[in-house]
């Protein structure tokens, strides 16, 4: 509730109603950005580069408030009909100054864009987690696809490649980008 950026969707109120949670949030009109990249495959490089700017301000933005999002994805940023961004789900966000407000030591995200320090459950991340996922997030619109194995069903074999791969050179996929 703290963050009131253009790119970050507003949460206005939260409530507990007979011990089921709720939180009042700003509608936001669009698509989710895993919808655009399902339907138009590659993003053209100087779209992908406006909406790919608008997620690195918000994620600035937090970042400068101490927090870190922790589950950056395509499904988490809605785009309009102007390509205007709004970043929402910061359900897992973690506050840097205060770190007993999740399990530390736990793997939470979501593991195709988890940072090998999430997939390491490393105990002290910061908001380069959330950097190192909005690169595999342009990666994602750049080429139409992840840069890991998304062909398998072992969670093993993803976190291998996480952390013991380097990402490949997106050109090599699709070459149209500079």
């Amino acid at each position: 509730a703290r963050l009131a950026h253009p790119s970050i969707v507003g949460l206005y109120n939260f409530f507990i109603e007979s011990d089921v949670y709720y939180m009042v949030m700003e509608y936001v009109e669009g698509k989710m950005l895993k919808d655009e990249i399902a339907i138009t495959g590659p993003i053209p490089e100087q779209r992908s580069l406006s909406i790919f700017q608008q997620v690195i301000s918000a994620l600035a933005y937090a970042h400068a408030k101490g927090i870190i999002h922790r589950d950056i994805k395509p499904s988490n940023i809605m785009i309009d009909g102007n390509d205007n961004v709004k970043v929402m789900d910061f359900g897992i966000a973690r506050l840097m100054s205060d770190k007993h407000l999740t399990r530390t030591g736990a793997k939470l995200g979501t593991l195709y864009y988890m940072s090998p320090e999430q997939v390491l459950a490393v105990k002290d991340i910061d908001h380069r987690t959330d950097i190192y996922s909005a690169g595999v997030v342009l990666y994602e619109m750049l080429t139409g696809r992840l840069p890991f194995n998304a062909d398998t069903d072992s969670d093993f074999v993803v976190m291998k490649e996480i952390t013991e791969s380097t990402i490949p050179d997106p050109r090599g996929v699709y070459p149209h980008i500079s």
